[in-house]
């Protein structure tokens, strides 16, 4: 498959238009005023700066169910979360601290 560099990006994008992300996560954080999680990350392996994405919770938190929550994270933040499936299980706790 062939990929084309977006010019000013990180990412790949790939021919049907859809993009390739290159983000690594390394850790999850958590903040509880406002309730958010945070995916501390890399761009790519080579990369020396360690960036913050942030999740903010209010809105979820009030569905009372942790794995609809974390999957719900999952899809709504697919292009930081997307390479970070096997993440799920380290998303689910945190959330699970915010259900009340």
């Amino acid at each position: 498959m062939n990929l084309i560099r977006t010019p000013g990006s990180n990412n790949t994008q790939e021919p049907s238009g859809g993009f390739k992300n290159n983000i690594i996560p390394l850790t999850f954080v958590l903040k509880y005023e406002p309730p958010q999680i945070g995916m501390i990350y890399k761009v790519n392996k080579n990369d020396k700066k360690r960036r913050l994405y942030k999740i903010y919770l209010h809105s979820l938190i009030t569905k009372n169910d942790p794995i609809v929550i974390t999957n719900q994270l999952f899809m709504e933040h697919s292009f930081y979360l997307e390479g970070a499936e096997e993440c799920r299980e380290q998303v689910k706790p945190f959330v699970e601290i915010f259900i009340p």
